[in-house]
């Protein structure tokens, strides 16, 4: 028959020792969890965030592309009937809290580009016209589009 020793004195201490080490381990769970549920939050939202603007720059970009391609009809239905042309379009100046860059781009195939810094977000939309248009810069707010007959191109600016 074996015989079991128990040291009183030191069995104590051990469980007092195993209360102490599972409260901290308890502890530093609970924290790792509550870090790694607020990271996963913060993705959410900055994810929902960039889609939000995105989408928001998509509709402001084809109203514009809209509003371009409506000048250029009337341009393109008279060219020398018409010195100059112009339409204001009031946007928003802030998507999202984001100020934004409006680019209108020159060639074949023309498109008009709208993009934040903060976060790097960039729509582009085609634009249909016959009339060239001149590579334009401007940011959201009131935005002009406007054609010049000397130069024969559509252009964006602000007003």
């Amino acid at each position: 028959m074996a015989v079991i020793d128990w040291d009183v004195s030191t069995r104590g201490s051990e469980r007092a020792v195993s209360t102490t080490v599972s409260y901290v381990l308890t502890l530093g769970i609970g924290t790792l969890l509550a870090t790694g549920l607020i990271f996963a939050g913060g993705q959410f939202v900055s994810e929902q965030r960039e889609q939000a603007i995105e989408t928001e720059m998509q509709i402001v970009g084809e109203h514009l592309a809209s509003d371009i391609e409506q000048l250029d009809r009337v341009v393109s239905a008279d060219p020398t009937g018409i010195d100059t042309g112009k339409i204001n379009r009031r946007m928003p100046t802030t998507i999202a809290g984001e100020s934004y860059i409006v680019e209108l781009r020159s060639g074949t195939n023309a498109s008009l580009q709208l993009r934040t810094e903060s976060p790097d977000v960039s729509v582009t939309i085609p634009v249909q016209k016959t009339t060239a248009v001149s590579p334009s810069v401007t940011t959201g707010g009131t935005v002009v589009i406007r054609y010049d007959a000397v130069e024969g191109k559509i252009e964006v600016d602000d007003a």
